[in-house]
């Protein structure tokens, strides 16, 4: 019971012909929204020494919306003032994306 309890968010339990549920049914909806508004915990990675391993960001791994907004902010950037210091994933996602070939 413990166990079940600490590993789940709904529990179904079947005796003497019925279902008791407990627990939040709508989990579900729940969690597509988490993943709609991105609200997933970012668990830190760590090697079999206990050293903290940092993920890199790809231009590949951005979403679709987010790629929309940050092109539209790095070409703006880019216009006004052309010498303009670009971190080095900016950088990775302007020659992938083709931005500093459209200026």
């Amino acid at each position: 019971q413990e166990f079940a309890d600490a590993t789940t968010r709904e529990t179904w339990v079947v005796a003497n012909n019925t279902c008791d549920i407990k627990g939040d049914a709508d989990w579900t909806a729940y969690a597509a929204e988490a993943i709609e508004l991105d609200l997933s915990y970012k668990e830190d990675r760590v090697d079999a020494l206990g050293n903290k391993i940092e993920m890199k960001r790809t231009p590949a791994s951005v979403k679709l919306k987010e790629k929309k907004k940050m092109m539209k902010e790095l070409k703006k950037r880019l216009k006004t003032d052309p010498e303009c210091r670009l971190n080095e994933f900016e950088e990775a996602c302007c020659n992938e994306w083709g931005i500093f070939e459209d200026l």
